[in-house]
């Protein structure tokens, strides 16, 4: 019996993953890598909704006044690039929570975290009640 829900469970887990699409955030620093010949800083920016996918890649640019670039690559990740390259790693990380910031903005994590966390509330609410 357990290793059905255990089964179960790991199914869940995968069909839940197939609506998501994982998103990255990279800037360019022109002054970092070994050598200093400048290499891209990244972002894990987590997950949106798959059916947002489009949608992001294709407004990205009206967002930022074009400052952003987003792609789909081999690995199905969203990458959302900065056009403007920087000369410190600083200013490359501002760039990427900039970006992060923009299309938090525009695509609002998924309900399912909120809800969670939502559902916790309540528990801990009518819990202080009955007491």
């Amino acid at each position: 019996m357990q290793n059905l829900k255990l089964i179960l469970l790991a199914a869940f887990f995968l069909l839940s993953e197939a609506f998501a699409v994982r998103i990255s955030y990279w800037a360019y620093d022109k002054t970092g890598g070994l050598q200093k010949k400048g290499k891209y800083e990244q972002k894990n920016g987590g997950e949106i909704p798959d059916d947002k996918e489009d949608y992001l890649i294709q407004n990205i640019g009206t967002w930022s006044n074009h400052a952003y670039t987003a792609e789909k690559t081999e690995r199905n990740i969203i990458v959302v690039k900065a056009v403007d390259k920087t000369q410190t790693k600083s200013g490359a990380t501002h760039l990427n929570q900039v970006a992060e910031s923009l299309v938090r903005q525009h695509i609002p994590k998924e309900k399912k975290t909120e809800e969670k966390s939502e559902g916790k509330k309540t528990e801990e609410k009518s819990e202080g009640k009955k007491d």
